[in-house]
């Protein structure tokens, strides 16, 4: 049995069950396959009105018979702040990992994204003498690094010193590879999804998501945040309301620019129109997917959201962003890619696919198989699995 230390910058909690999700549907998949995972999951102390939400985390959970352990650590809020709120993160973990992990010594570590997890993870192999896995995810590689000098040599650190450096797209990977010389051996292992439970069957339409039948809606699931396009999602609704009366934006999400996106629908009359339903329960999310009839994320950046592969396997039309992996999924096959900031031409481009129902059915029929070709989690997190086997049988590591 291999015993996996996981570290990550999110995880499901108490206070919010979709927080770093997909970690945890790995984790679980794993736990599958013969692993042993715990996980360590710093959380921010309260610090001058920031992060009080998270004083209700306990320091330890039990999600799925899968141990996590919430250390606190001082997090600053600030883009200049980054690189000392990770020596804090890392001073957290280094501190707790014996305390978090009685009685469970792993052979191998594996982070999520390269800061602060990364950083951590590489201090903590030297320690315990174990192999230490990476997975970058995006904004540790598009973003993180531009947060100041110490970022970008930090970011570079976890790329060189890590055992394996896993992306979860093509995109991230060119990225990645252009901040370290000489290159290093990267994979790409996608995010795999439970392409069965993305299924759509006959009862999935009996959830009920205050959604007429005569409605057509469009499906929002993310931060609510400036860097994930809300503000150009709601001014092109704006527009295909005076069009289109009959549509629907269902966003799920929350996020600093929740309350003013709310008063933007009254100041615009569109409220009727939208619905805010904060942070849905992972297991509930499928049929918000199931019941809309295009998925739309027209963010600034990303690596290749997990959001995008869901929408997909459960055979809707995505219409997003030529940003980091997305292009990897989506195609003239498969959706639609517009230019981020681009007001107008989103609006046209969901207007053109509200208007073409067949084009919609075949987006998603494609979207569908691609998804089960290239994403299926059984598949990919065996991959992960040989990893850890031919790290455990490097010689390099004590046993």
């Amino acid at each position: 049995m291999i015993k996996i230390l996981m570290i990550s910058n999110s995880y499901p909690n108490n206070i919010n069950g979709n927080s770093g999700i997909f970690v945890h549907e790995q984790a679980k998949a794993l736990v599958q396959l013969g692993c042993k995972v715990e996980v360590m999951n710093p959380t921010p102390k309260e610090l001058f009105g920031f992060f009080n939400n998270h004083n209700n985390i306990p320091n330890q959970l039990w999600f799925d018979n899968i141990n996590v352990n919430y250390s606190k650590y001082r997090m600053f809020p600030s883009k200049y702040g980054f690189s000392l709120s990770t020596i804090f993160f890392t001073r957290s973990i280094l501190e707790n990992v014996r305390k978090a992990i009685i009685n469970f010594k792993p052979d191998i570590i594996h982070a999520h994204w390269a800061t602060p997890s990364g950083y951590a993870s590489i201090q903590l192999g030297k320690r315990l003498n174990i192999p230490v896995v990476c997975t970058l995810r995006g904004s540790d590689i598009n973003t993180y690094p531009y947060k100041g000098y110490g970022s970008m040599g930090m970011t570079k650190k976890v790329l060189q010193r890590a055992d394996r450096v896993i992306t979860v797209s093509e995109a991230l990977k060119v990225e990645s590879e252009s901040l370290i010389y000489p290159k290093k051996n990267i994979e790409v292992i996608y995010n795999g999804v439970d392409v069965e439970k993305f299924k759509i069957t006959n009862n999935d339409l009996d959830y009920n998501i205050d959604k007429p039948f005569d409605k057509k809606v469009l499906l929002f699931v993310g931060r609510v945040i400036k860097e994930k396009g809300i503000w150009e999602l709601l001014k092109s609704f704006t527009t295909i309301c005076k069009q289109d009366s009959n549509s629907k934006l269902i966003i799920v999400g929350e996020g600093r620019e929740l309350k003013n996106a709310i008063r933007f629908c009254y100041e615009k009359n569109i409220e009727d129109n939208v619905s805010f339903l904060g942070n849905v329960p992972n297991e509930e999310i499928q049929y918000l997917y199931k019941r809309c009839d295009i998925f739309i994320l027209p963010s600034y950046n990303e690596g290749l959201p997990n959001v995008v592969v869901e929408a997909m396997a459960a055979s809707k039309p995505v219409i997003a962003t030529n940003v980091g992996g997305i292009p990897e999924v989506v195609n003239e096959k498969t959706g639609v890619l517009v230019s981020p900031r681009d007001i107008k031409n989103l609006t046209s481009e969901i207007l053109y696919l509200l208007d073409n129902p067949s084009l919609r059915a075949n987006y998603g029929r494609n979207g569908r198989s691609l998804v089960e070709e290239k994403f299926n989690r059984k598949t990919n997190v065996k991959r992960i699995y040989e990893i850890y086997q031919e790290l455990c049988s490097n010689n390099q590591y004590s046993s």
